[in-house]
């Protein structure tokens, strides 16, 4: 299996990090040993320690790699780890589908990560989303980049308000579609009705879908604000439903389920993490965006693709310290005047 598990419990070569002002301009400086700047020192890092030997191929992948699962497979080099992979539910159908769950930096199950749908995988995927009381699915790809078909669509093909499309026993109806008030066509958020004709006496079920329409394949996106704004509107789609007592994982998918998903983890994890320590602590908790690739990794295989991707985590992760620290300062200036005004 893969290689990550010697930095859980002992010293990463790279130092977790609590200034990240200063950490930025230390990643885009060059390494002159290496000759490269410093954050694809640390990227190569990783990708070195998380190679896959021959030998290992079967036992890691061995559902993937059966003869009637390989056609289910977007890439034949991109495949679900057995240890995580998620299993489906349904009698005599395969239990197979190309997705991992994915845990958060307590061990608590938190995304389901997974490839775009192809046209022989739509039943599975909301079988899927069924199966695990998915309530927000995060689409961080456009159905065709590049004339390059990169996920099947799973809704109707027309994509206007209460539009209706059948895939085996579901029925999904198309509620509402919006484009974002701020970040416009980039991100479109809709609404979908989700009916199982399997389980006719169950409730219909509300199900938020988010589509980031403004990253390239094997890019970052243009704009950090338009990603934070996806990031808040999937919180809060998380949060109605955890008020509801309905909530379930965010399944997130781009094309492979690697890259672009495997760098949205990446920040989302760190940004809650340095929000609820911040919160609990009035300081930056120390983060180490290399363990958290790790972990990652040692989940979904290959997560982060890119060197572009590796820095723009630190990008964002940076602008939220950044704006966090600067909260913070102003909440203790207000709380030290406040204190000499009483005396």
């Amino acid at each position: 299996m893969e290689k990550p598990n010697h930095h859980h419990g002992s010293k990463s070569p790279f130092p977790d990090v609590t200034d990240f002002r200063k950490h930025w301009d230390y990643l885009r400086s060059d390494n002159p040993e290496k000759r490269k700047k410093n954050y694809e020192v640390e990227y190569e890092y990783i990708e070195d320690a998380t190679q896959t030997s021959g030998k290992e191929m079967y036992s890691c992948y061995a559902s993937a790699l059966k003869r009637e699962n390989v056609i289910k497979n977007r890439y034949p080099d991109v495949l679900p780890l057995e240890a995580t992979r998620v299993k489906l539910d349904g009698g005599d159908c395969s239990d197979y589908i190309n997705a991992n769950f994915i845990s958060d930096l307590d061990g608590n199950k938190k995304y389901i990560t997974t490839q775009g749908p192809t046209d022989v995988t739509i039943i599975d995927f909301w079988r899927m989303i069924w199966n695990y009381k998915v309530n927000v699915i995060v689409m961080l790809t456009k159905e065709f980049e590049n004339g390059i078909p990169k996920s099947s669509r799973y809704w109707s093909r027309d994509d206007s308000n209460n539009q209706k499309e059948t895939f085996g026993p579901f029925e999904i109806t198309l509620r509402s579609r919006v484009p974002d008030d701020i970040a416009r066509d980039d991100i479109i958020s809709r609404i979908f009705i989700l009916k199982n004709h399997l389980e006719n006496d169950s409730e219909p079920r509300e199900i938020f879908h988010f589509q980031y329409t403004g990253w390239p394949d094997h890019g970052s996106p243009g704009h950090s604000q338009d990603f934070l704004r996806l990031m808040h509107l999937v919180d809060n789609a998380v949060e109605k439903n955890e008020v509801d007592k309905n909530g379930g994982l965010i399944c997130i998918h781009c094309s492979a389920g690697i890259g672009r998903t495997g760098t949205f983890c990446t920040i989302h994890l760190n940004i809650h993490a340095m929000r609820k320590h911040f919160k609990a602590h009035g300081k930056a908790p120390s983060i180490s965006v290399v363990n958290t690739v790790f972990h990652l990794r040692s989940q979904r295989h290959g997560m982060v693709q890119t060197k572009d991707q590796y820095l723009f985590c630190y990008h964002i992760i940076k602008d939220e310290y950044i704006r966090l620290e600067n909260e913070q300062n102003q909440k203790n200036s207000f709380q030290k005047n406040n204190m000499e005004k009483k005396y």
